[in-house]
């Protein structure tokens, strides 16, 4: 069964394997999206940010509760280092490689 789009989350993830594919495109557009807020004046960085934070908050299965709570920490404190720090604890990478 395939998910839709619902008010950013994914609905009707009912295949373990086809929701761990969806996490994983998610997990990768906010992690690209890491690219861009280097790349972005500073004017955009924070929209960025946000949007990145948002896109955490909106997909709890593809986040662990730590991330999400640093996330939701970046989102109430508009910190771009505590946003930076959520991002780098969500991925794959060393805290060093971030």
């Amino acid at each position: 069964m395939a998910g839709a789009a619902v008010g950013g989350y994914l609905a009707g993830r009912s295949d373990p394997v086809e929701a761990a594919e969806s996490c994983a495109e998610i997990r990768k557009t906010v992690f690209d999206m890491g690219a861009e807020v280097q790349a972005a004046e500073s004017s955009e960085t924070a929209n960025l940010i946000r949007t990145q934070m948002t896109m955490v908050l909106q997909n709890p299965d593809c986040f662990p509760a730590r991330v999400r709570a640093d996330a939701q920490t970046a989102m109430g404190s508009a910190d771009q280092q505590a946003a930076a720090k959520a991002l780098c604890d969500a991925s794959d990478h060393r805290w060093w490689e971030c």
